[in-house]
């Protein structure tokens, strides 16, 4: 448990995504889990515009945690990575079919940080989370953040 602890918050302070493209930091995310998960991860990936680096950041450790989140505790055969734009917004899903959970049941025990961590995440990025589980139904995590005009600002 203190070696998961301590691995959880290195990759929080650890690795800048800038230095490999946002595509590939994914594909090497989906990889990881693959290889010490044994779960087939399908990414799919359609953005056409650069991200700041901070979203890149940011939305790379809660692919992270999603992931972390299916191999600990899911019981999946599959997992699915979809990330995607709109005009004004991009979605990132995270979704598995295993055994799924009960999202308010979970969100307040003790020791649970990887659901807390994506949720910090996503407000870092003025976004919002919706968790779409139920137990025995798997789980998809729904990401959605503002894509803002560049040098510009957004009204909530």
């Amino acid at each position: 448990t203190l070696a998961e602890s301590r691995q959880v918050i290195d990759n929080l302070r650890s690795g800048r995504v800038e230095e490999t493209s946002f595509a590939d930091a994914i594909q090497q995310e989906a990889a990881r889990f693959e290889e010490v998960s044994g779960i087939p991860c399908k990414v799919s990936y359609t953005l056409s515009h650069p991200l700041p680096a901070e979203a890149k950041e940011h939305l790379t450790k809660i692919i992270s945690e999603g992931l972390n989140n299916i191999t600990r505790h899911a019981s999946a055969r599959q997992a699915w990575v979809n990330l995607s734009e709109s005009q004004h917004h991009l979605t990132l899903e995270i979704e598995d079919d295993g055994q799924g959970f009960d999202y308010q049941e979970e969100r307040g025990k003790s020791g649970h940080y990887g659901l807390l961590g994506i949720e910090e995440r996503v407000l870092m990025l003025d976004g919002e989370l919706s968790v779409d589980s139920q137990p025995g139904e798997g789980v998809c995590l729904l990401v959605q953040i503002p894509l803002h005009p560049t040098g510009g600002t957004h009204e909530r």
